[in-house]
């Protein structure tokens, strides 16, 4: 039996919302706690914020203009994408240019036009938009594994979901090579109803990897904080070891009286000096 049979893609979108609002929802506490600690989250609240204001308008397609329905919603779309490769670039803190990037979503979104009002066809703009988007993937999936294992905090997990993803749009690029689409959008093939069940999953996927990434940061900051405080710690006490035995060798001493609260601090040398306990 057809997947067409049992799945109907108004259905899937709508599910594909309230997925989407749950996952917002998870990061929008993420960002919440964490927004001054680690700027990536920021990013990646606009990447789900993005991305869940565009399937409405996809549903709504046929109820409102094309310009949103279509070109809008696109831009959305990869919007988002883009904002999670920045956010990926801030979390392993490795400088890079998303220029590009920008300019291949205006190239992208002109063809996008170009095949909705000029010369309408949805095959054509189901396969610009799956080669962007697959770009976008494999990209995010580079500059992962272009960072040091050292500096990714549990990012390689989140490459094998963007390593999904380029697949599940490289995979409707390759089906529509063999069978083009219904012309009437709601008319969803099997894999299109596919791509949405997949991409729903995914989504999920990644706001948990996302998730993962910063409680692995978090606790590896936490570690080198532990670490830095222990070492400061230990040279504090070779130096006062030092500064004793210098003392001794020199006999001399210090000491200190704080007005505010009247206590006296000094010394193991300054109590020989004195002849007071140093205790």
């Amino acid at each position: 039996m057809a997947l067409n049979q049992y799945l109907e893609l108004r259905t899937l979108l709508t599910t594909n919302i309230i997925s989407m609002l749950i996952c917002f929802s998870v990061m929008f506490i993420v960002w919440w706690d964490n927004r001054d600690r680690f700027p990536a989250t920021t990013h990646w609240l606009y990447c789900l914020g993005v991305q869940f204001l565009s399937f409405p308008l996809i549903l709504l397609r046929g109820k409102i203009p094309d310009v949103f329905s279509i070109v809008i919603a696109s831009w959305l779309i990869t919007s988002g994408f883009i904002l999670l490769i920045r956010g990926v670039a801030v979390h392993v803190e490795r400088p890079y240019s998303l220029r590009h990037d920008h300019a291949l979503q205006l190239v992208f979104l002109i063809i996008q036009m170009y095949f909705t009002y000029i010369d309408p066809n949805l095959m054509w703009r189901s396969i610009n938009y799956s080669v962007f988007l697959t770009w976008l993937s494999l990209e995010c999936v580079w500059l992962i594994y272009r960072t040091s294992p050292g500096k990714r905090f549990a990012a390689h997990i989140l490459a094998y979901v963007m390593s999904a993803y380029a697949m599940l749009f490289f995979g409707r690029i390759v089906y529509y090579a063999y069978r083009p689409p219904n012309p009437e959008f709601f008319q969803a093939s099997a894999y299109d109803l596919f791509l949405y069940v997949g991409t729903q999953a995914l989504l999920v996927s990644l706001t948990f990897c996302l998730v993962l990434t910063v409680n692995r940061r978090l606790t590896h900051d936490l570690q080198e904080d532990s670490r830095n405080r222990l070492k400061a710690e230990e040279e504090v006490r070779i130096n006062l070891n030092r500064l004793a035995r210098a003392e001794l060798a020199s006999k001399t001493g210090y000491w200190e009286f704080r007005p505010d609260t009247g206590v006296i601090t000094y010394s193991p040398g300054a109590a020989r000096i004195y002849g007071v306990s140093g205790e």
